[in-house]
């Protein structure tokens, strides 16, 4: 992450992050997919273009748990 001050005021700000499981639930601990195996696509609302896709889960993943 960077952050630049000026006057004790942020101006910008600009985030970078990596992650490790892109597009999985962390469920119990662990890094999985939805228990159907459904993905949606997930869209920059400036631009409308898809910057991602990430699991479609549903109750069924909430009671697998971990």
């Amino acid at each position: 992450m960077t952050v630049l001050l000026l006057d004790n005021r942020a101006t910008e700000v600009k985030v970078t992050v990596r992650v490790r499981h892109d597009g999985q639930l962390l469920m119990g601990h662990e890094w999985r997919e939805a228990a159907a195996g459904r993905r949606f696509e997930v869209t920059d609302p400036a631009s409308g273009a898809v910057v991602g896709s990430t699991p479609d889960a549903d109750e069924s993943d909430g009671l697998r748990g971990g």
